[in-house]
């Protein structure tokens, strides 16, 4: 069945399955869960200014992550960005964002840290992926943070 649109107020992904283990994008030939269709449903889902996070532990698929939600555009003559950041790059990340991530997308920054709660990301949830990083098999942490635009369709 389909999600009724504009039902969401946040959609979190944690450690999304790279590609490849490699942490190569080009190189992969299989299907993958978070790819341009399935990041257009979850538009679809949100209620306009509803969030999408990401969070991985892999930089090269977190900038693959951030260039799609770039390139996705809102119906309309405009053809605005269907995502717009969370946080504005021309602001100061949030206290738990360590940095923006060089080589990021124009537009949608990939930050290395910890996700604000208030994008729709609970710290106190636990799944595998925290608990790599509570039992310290983990180091680093990257994610993107965008807002659906208030625009009602997709191209």
């Amino acid at each position: 069945t389909r999600t009724p649109a504009a039902v969401f107020d946040a959609v979190c992904v944690n450690h999304p399955q790279p590609p490849e283990w490699s942490g190569g994008v080009d190189d992969s030939e299989g299907e993958h869960l978070l790819d341009a269709s399935f990041l257009r449903l979850v538009h679809r889902a949100l209620r306009p200014g509803g969030t999408l996070t990401i969070v991985t532990d892999n930089v090269r698929y977190g900038r693959s992550l951030a260039l799609t939600l770039a390139s996705l555009r809102a119906g309309g003559a405009d053809g605005a960005r269907a995502f717009v950041p969370f946080a504005s790059p021309d602001s100061e990340p949030p206290p738990q964002a360590k940095r923006a991530v060089e080589g990021g997308a124009d537009g949608v920054p990939l930050l290395e840290g910890h996700p604000p709660a208030a994008c729709g990301y609970s710290a106190s949830a636990s799944s595998y992926f925290n608990r790599l990083w509570a039992n310290g098999k983990r180091v680093r942490r990257y994610y993107v943070a965008v807002a659906r635009r208030d625009s009602t369709e997709m191209e």
